[in-house]
């Protein structure tokens, strides 16, 4: 299962981005929407037209964040966040993705603004 990616794709920037198969797994097994058909080409479209990215307080990673629908004040989203420690290497620039979440937001606000991030549009 060595470098076995479920997604590869690209981000807004331009980059690459691969989803490794092992940790895809991991993830379906706790979020029940990325058991869905359709989540991939969700998470693909995520990262390359996000409503918004935002940097993410862990080191090398960066979150977009795509608007799915709002229903009675709370906001449906879809974050992807990313490890973009190998996006300017000269060989083989790439991003991975590190987890995915969906999320409800009845404030609107989001976790990284807590810690004084600025949205990106």
């Amino acid at each position: 299962m060595i470098n076995e990616n479920v997604l590869e794709c690209e981000d807004r920037f331009g980059s690459k981005v691969f989803f490794g198969k092992k940790n895809y797994l991991k993830h379906q097994k706790k979020h029940v929407a990325l058991r869905r058909q359709d989540s991939l080409s969700k998470i693909a479209e995520t990262l390359f037209n996000p409503t918004f990215t935002i940097l993410s307080p862990q080191k090398y990673a960066l979150c977009y964040y795509l608007e799915r629908f709002s229903i009675n004040g709370v906001i449906k989203y879809i974050k992807v966040v990313i490890d973009e420690r190998h996006r300017n290497r000269k060989n083989d620039p790439h991003c991975t993705i590190k987890t995915v979440h969906y999320f409800d937001s009845k404030s609107g606000k989001i976790k990284e603004e807590n810690y004084g991030f600025k949205r990106m549009y």
